[in-house]
């Protein structure tokens, strides 16, 4: 910290920061670097690095249980990057929205925000990525909780085979 002077890469330090301490389970350690982030790149300019900081402190409040707050800043992220050229981070801030819609147990709603998160990767990257094995196992979950058995089974089912396809049988 003391010896980055330029206030954009101790925010880029701060950010990495958090992530390895959520990776630690420490989340309200994680959540303060975020937020010590979030307050130097809201200065800025660079509307990645923001949705970045952003979507982290979000996954990291549904890992406290905190879905309020984790679904507004969702839902920030998704805003900030509609419309401006970064669609491939569309999808993925989708996909998180989605996780915590489930966590929360809103599963209709994780429902519908997880075919925009497929419809946008679909569009952006095609069919064949890992982006669309995670979607297709974040569907298949939440089937699984509404007890909807054969969704579930048909969208594992397209998960592996992708997964095959691009990783092979490891």
């Amino acid at each position: 910290d003391s010896l980055v002077s330029d206030t954009k890469y101790k925010a880029h330090i701060y950010n990495a920061i958090g992530v390895i301490l959520e990776s630690q389970k420490d989340y309200n350690s994680s959540q303060e670097y975020y937020k010590e982030a979030l307050e130097i790149f809201e200065e800025g300019d660079d509307i990645f690095a923001r949705t970045t900081a952003y979507s982290n402190l979000a996954n990291n409040y549904t890992n406290l249980g905190r879905f309020t707050e984790a679904k507004e800043i969702h839902n920030k992220t998704i805003s900030l990057l509609e419309g401006k050229d970064y669609t491939n981070e569309l999808p993925w801030k989708y996909l998180n929205l989605g996780a915590t819609l489930m966590e929360c147990t809103q599963y209709d709603s994780a429902l519908v925000v997880l075919k925009k998160a497929n419809t946008l990767n679909t569009e952006v990257s095609g069919t064949s990525n890992e982006l669309t094995t995670v979607i297709l196992n974040h569907f298949a979950d939440t089937y699984i909780k509404l007890k909807e058995y054969q969704k579930a089974e048909e969208h594992l089912t397209k998960s592996i085979a992708i997964a095959k396809n691009l990783f092979g049988i490891k």
